[in-house]
C-alpha cells in the first residue's frame, strides 16, 4: 500500500495538512465567487437590492422634484437649478430651522441659512470640482432669496408640491461609476384601485444619473435623458409612497414635552 503523505512517521496527520486543505478549498470557493461577483457587477442589474434603491430614491428626491435640465457633466449644469436642489435637499434632510437666525420683513417670514452651510451641502450632492455660485432662486410658487450682506439665503415658510418623484429601476456599474436608471413619476397622476390603494403611474420619462464615489458616499456627476428600457414592465413594479407637499420650515424650537412625545 503506498505511503500516506498526509501522515507523519508516527501515523498521525501532519499538523498543517488539514489546515492547508481548508485554505485550498476556501481559495477555490472564493475565487469562483469573486469571478461571478465581478462579472455580475459589470453587466448585472442590482435591481433586487430594495434597500439600496430606496436609499438612492431618497437621495434623488430633491434632485428630480423640480425637473432640472439634463447635463453631461456637473460643470455644465444650470447653477441656479443646482442651488435650488441644494436648498431643497437641506430642507428635506432634517434641517433644524430653530438653529438659524429668523427673518421677518413685510410678508416674507422665514430663516436665514448661511452660505457656508449651503456650500457644504452642495459638495455632498455635486462633489468639489465645481464651486457654487450664489444667487437667488425662483421656483414659481416660492423664492429662495440670496442676501450677500448677510452671507446667506432667506428660506421662506412655505411649501411646494414636487413635479416628479424618482423611482430607481436599475443600478449598474460602469467606468468606476454607478449609473442609475431613474423613472420620473408625475406627482399629480396617482390613482386609486378598487380597494382604495394608491397605484403608481408609469414614468413620464427616464433619466440616467451617474454617481461618482467620494469619501463617505457618492455625488452626482451627470444627469442625462434616456429611452425607456424595453426589458422593464413598469406596470408591474412595486409602488412608491405618493408624494406630499413639502412641509414649510418652522422656527419654533421643540419643547421637552414635544420631544418626549416624538420619542415615545
Amino acid at each position: 500500500m503506498p505511503e500516506n503523505r498526509s501522515r507523519t512517521q508516527t501515523g498521525k496527520r501532519s499538523p498543517w495538512a488539514f489546515t492547508l486543505g481548508i485554505v485550498i478549498v476556501l481559495l477555490a470557493i472564493f475565487g469562483a465567487g469573486t469571478l461571478i461577483y465581478l462579472s455580475a457587477e459589470k453587466i448585472g442589474d442590482l435591481m433586487d437590492n430594495t434597500e439600496l434603491r430606496r436609499e438612492y430614491e431618497a437621495f434623488l428626491t430633491p434632485v428630480v422634484m423640480n425637473d432640472p435640465d439634463p447635463f453631461d457633466d456637473v460643470s455644465a449644469a444650470n447653477m441656479s437649478q443646482l442651488i435650488d436642489i441644494t436648498l431643497w435637499s437641506m430642507l428635506k434632510g432634517g434641517l433644524e430651522p430653530y438653529r438659524y437666525e429668523e427673518y421677518s420683513e413685510g410678508d416674507l417670514i422665514g430663516i436665514i441659512v448661511p452660505e457656508k452651510d449651503v456650500e457644504e451641502q452642495f459638495a455632498r450632492l455635486f462633489g468639489t470640482d465645481v464651486k457654487p455660485q450664489h444667487g437667488s432662486v425662483s421656483g414659481g410658487s416660492y423664492d429662495f432669496v440670496h442676501e450677500p450682506a448677510r452671507q446667506g439665503y432667506i428660506i421662506p415658510m412655505t411649501g411646494a408640491v414636487p413635479i416628479y418623484i424618482p423611482k430607481v429601476y436599475g443600478v449598474t456599474q460602469a467606468n468606476r461609476a454607478t449609473v442609475l436608471l431613474v423613472g420620473y413619476i408625475g406627482s399629480e397622476e396617482w390613482q386609486q384601485d378598487g380597494t382604495g390603494s394608491l397605484v403608481m403611474p408609469e414614468p413620464d420619462k427616464f433619466m440616467k444619473v451617474t454617481l461618482r464615489e467620494r469619501e463617505g458616499g457618492y455625488y452626482i456627476s451627470a444627469l442625462q435623458a434616456t429611452e425607456a428600457p424595453e426589458t422593464i414592465d413598469v406596470s408591474k413594479r412595486p409602488t412608491t409612497a405618493a408624494p406630499t407637499t413639502t412641509a414649510a420650515p418652522t422656527t419654533a424650537k421643540p419643547t421637552e414635552s414635544s420631544t418626549a412625545s416624538a420619542e415615545e
